[in-house]
């Protein structure tokens, strides 16, 4: 299948089979969650296994179905969600976290109708302290208090023990993204390193295309 952008596939291409397949997931997603589970971590065990693709689209997929959504991209190593949707990078997480700045100045509106983003931002966070900062624990919690959902995305260098534990305070569950081209060891590995720090896994989406 040929698309300019996969990561809006929902968008660009609505009667496609894999835009129908998001749209029944985020429906199962949606209905799960009830009015609890609001902060959605999507992980993978290594880049290139599709965590954005699946994160956006189902952010968008969500959207469509009457929810109110805020994609945050915490990958700072990988940031996407500016050329989803064909936008220059400016301010965001790294910012507000790092120079004290307000959050609700960064939420950007988008082509799709109840879809809300955050860019990672303009300031390089090499060293993970975005992450385990007491700001960016309070501004998530604070976008939950705004939106029914807030997609979290991260890049998989930070599946380590000391991210994980500070997540845990504010994340609801998460959504793996696996790659049916690899080895299990490596999602083992991270379903094991979830479940130690006792956060619900909602599900494990299988993504057949290398990125």
């Amino acid at each position: 299948m040929s698309i300019l952008n996969r990561n809006r596939i929902v968008i660009d291409s609505p009667n496609d089979m894999i835009s129908n397949a998001f749209m029944k997931m985020s429906e199962k997603l949606k209905f799960y969650a009830g009015d609890d589970k609001k902060v959605i971590l999507f992980m993978s065990a290594e880049n290139g296994d599709g965590k954005s693709t699946v994160a956006t689209n189902t952010a968008i997929s969500l959207a469509k179905l009457g929810s109110k959504v805020v994609y945050l991209d915490a990958d700072f190593e990988n940031p996407s969600i500016n050329e989803t949707f064909d936008m220059q990078m400016r301010k965001g997480v790294s910012d507000a976290v790092l120079h004290d700045e307000d959050i609700s100045y960064m939420i950007y509106d988008t082509s799709v109708y109840g879809l809300s983003i955050i860019f990672a931002g303009l300031e390089k966070d090499n060293t993970g302290m975005v992450l385990l900062s007491n700001k960016f624990k309070y501004l998530t919690k604070t976008l939950k208090n705004s939106f029914d959902f807030c997609v979290l995305d991260i890049n998989s260098s930070k599946n380590e023990d000391v991210y994980l534990e500070a997540l845990k305070d504010f994340v609801d569950g998460v959504v793996i993204v696996d790659n049916r081209s690899r080895d299990n060891e490596g999602l083992e590995a991270l379903i094991q390193l979830i479940e130690k720090h006792e956060i619900d896994i909602i599900g494990v989406v299988n993504n057949l295309e290398k990125q």
